[in-house]
C-alpha cells in the first residue's frame, strides 16, 4: 500500500484530480478487479503503441504483466489494432480492426489481464465493447462529442486522451 501518495503525484493539479476521482464508480467496479477500488492504488497502463504481430504483442503483455506483479499496483495492457494518426500513407498503422481485436482478445483470455484500445470511428465500438476493458478516445479526436457519447453508452470506462491543442484549463 503507497502510505504517501504525493511521492508519486507531484502536481497540485495532478492531487486535485486523484482526490476527486471516484474509484467506486460503477463502471470502474463492473470492468477492473475489486483491487482498483482502493484510492491508494496506482494504475499503470502500458504496452506497445501499435500491435506489429500477435506474438510480439503477447510477449510484451506477458513480460509486463510479471513485472508489474511485484508491485502494489493494476495493470493494464494497452495496445493499438490501428493508428489512424499516421503522417505517412506509407508509414505501418497495425493489423486493423478484425485482426487485432482477435488478438488482444486471445491475449486478455490467456493472461487474464484488463485491456485498453483506441477507437477512432462510432462503427468500431460494437466490435470492441465486449472485448476491452478500457476505451481510449486519441488525443485528435477527444472533441467528437458523438464518438465520446457513443462510447460511454458501452458502460466501459473511457480514456479520453487531451490534446496539446486544448487549453489546460
Amino acid at each position: 500500500m503507497i502510505e504517501d501518495k504525493n511521492k508519486f503525484i507531484r502536481s497540485r493539479r495532478h492531487i486535485r484530480a486523484m482526490n476527486s476521482v471516484d474509484m467506486n464508480s460503477a463502471a470502474l467496479s463492473m470492468t477492473l478487479p475489486d483491487t482498483t477500488r482502493n484510492k491508494e492504488r496506482f494504475i499503470f497502463i502500458a504496452g506497445p503503441c501499435v500491435i506489429e504481430d500477435k506474438y510480439k504483442a503477447y510477449d510484451i503483455a506477458a513480460y509486463l504483466k510479471e513485472l508489474t506483479a511485484k508491485y502494489p499496483l493494476t495493470f493494464i495492457f494497452k495496445a493499438s489494432f490501428y493508428k489512424a494518426n499516421r503522417t505517412s500513407l506509407k508509414s505501418f498503422r497495425g493489423p486493423g480492426l478484425n485482426s487485432g481485436i482477435k488478438i488482444l482478445e486471445n491475449i486478455k483470455k490467456r493472461l487474464n489481464v484488463p485491456m485498453l484500445s483506441d477507437i477512432h470511428c462510432k462503427h468500431q465500438i460494437k466490435y470492441v465493447k465486449d472485448i476491452l476493458d478500457v476505451i481510449q478516445i486519441p488525443a485528435f479526436l477527444c472533441r467528437q462529442t458523438d464518438l465520446i457519447v457513443e462510447a460511454a453508452k458501452t458502460k466501459k470506462i473511457i480514456n479520453i486522451k487531451k490534446g496539446q491543442f486544448l487549453s489546460p484549463y
